[in-house]
């Protein structure tokens, strides 16, 4: 029963401080809020500027198959060569193509040597090697059928010859592909939410509470208060004090891992911290003895604890 009331004058004496429970609070509804933030998409999308001045049959067959083209990169199509250089250089894009007027007839027929398309960059363009090899695969499916063709010469057997191509290209002799990302994963967006680190903070507020009930109970002793008390009762009564000041902690702890709907190994970590944060403070209390010599030491605990909990909650 003399626990008990004891027990109970120290959690009035924590729970008249105002500011205390506003904090408490403060940390239940930030939690709260947390929870109910949705989460956010992120485009991850890198864009590829094109500008088309080839206006043939090939010019068009090539922009639908790099517009329904399923790879990393977005291509869009600008309306003039200013542009694509100006998205290039602001870093709208990650870099941009000109296709030539006449390029995919000349490409065909071996003849454009001096009718090249133009790749833009500039030095913090990373991606331009990959980016082309998708490009140039575009423009080997619209225009290889003729290539073949003119290649031989054997005009007379066009069909036939892009049936085979077909065969070879479109078959699956070689691969056999099967789509496993059909509505479960855009590779142009990623969603992500902002990593609160609830967890973390109650372990650091569990060793303050636990350091600062000691540094109560070490002022009180000091001033005499208990000095007609048995050392088995000094030692109850120190226990006490560290282990009401933790147990608000412990216990907004819990709410919180139940709000941010943690799993259930996340709240007994919390329940062991604070017997540890028990057991510890009360072993540093026959090393410490004196609250002027806590005062002096405890940023540096306070830094060290702040150093390894986020450290190791980080990795």
């Amino acid at each position: 029963m003399k626990i008990y009331n004891r027990f109970t004058v120290l959690s009035k004496r924590i729970f008249s401080k105002k500011l205390y429970i506003c904090m408490l609070l403060l940390i239940i509804a930030i939690t709260a809020i947390y929870k109910l933030l949705p989460a956010r998409e992120k485009s991850a999308e890198i864009r590829v500027g094109i500008y088309m001045e080839d206006s043939s049959d090939y010019a068009d067959s090539f922009i639908t198959d790099i517009s329904d083209g399923n790879s990393l990169y977005s291509f869009y199509f600008t309306d003039s060569e200013e542009k694509l250089i100006s998205d290039v250089q602001s870093g709208y894009a990650e870099c941009g193509f000109v296709v030539p007027m006449n390029f995919f007839k000349d490409f065909i027929e071996g003849t454009n040597e001096s009718n090249k398309i133009t790749l833009y960059v500039i030095p913090s363009t990373t991606l331009s090697s990959a980016i082309s090899e998708t490009f140039f695969s575009s423009v080997i499916t619209v225009c290889s059928y003729d290539i073949l063709t003119t290649g031989t010469g054997l005009y007379e057997y066009e069909d036939e010859i892009k049936d085979r191509m077909d065969e070879y290209m479109k078959g699956d002799e070689l691969f056999k592909v099967t789509a496993a990302t059909d509505g479960s994963y855009d590779y142009k967006t990623t969603t992500y939410t902002i990593d609160l680190h609830i967890y973390e903070l109650i372990i650091l507020l569990l060793i303050f509470s636990g350091l600062l009930g000691y540094y109560s109970y070490a002022k009180d002793a000091e001033e005499s208060i208990y000095i007609a008390l048995r050392s088995s009762d000094r030692f109850m009564l120190k226990t006490l004090y560290i282990l009401t000041a933790i147990l608000p902690i412990t216990l907004v702890g819990v709410v919180c891992a139940v709000i941010a709907s943690y799993n259930v190994s996340v709240i007994l970590n919390i329940l062991l911290c604070a017997v540890a944060v028990l057991l510890s403070t009360i072993i540093l209390s026959f090393i410490i003895k004196k609250s002027t010599y806590l005062t002096k030491v405890l940023p540096m605990i306070m830094l060290v604890a702040i150093v390894v909990v986020f450290v190791r909650g980080i990795g």
